[in-house]
């Protein structure tokens, strides 16, 4: 998230893209060895709300 910015939803959205990336193995040097479960959350409005989604690789 450090480089990325504050553009509303697209911070939040590329947690997802990043956490399916880490599952996928993917992620070439930021790779987390072994990843099979991926916790994203964001924070909108005056953080009146507060989406959390937990992703985890089948195999």
């Amino acid at each position: 998230m450090k480089a990325r910015g504050f553009p509303g939803g697209a911070s939040g959205v590329y947690q997802a893209v990043e956490a399916a990336i880490q599952l996928r193995g993917q992620a070439e040097a930021n790779q987390i060895a072994g990843a099979t479960t991926a916790l994203i959350q964001s924070l909108g409005g005056p953080a009146a709300t507060a989406v959390s989604h937990i992703l985890q690789r089948l195999d």
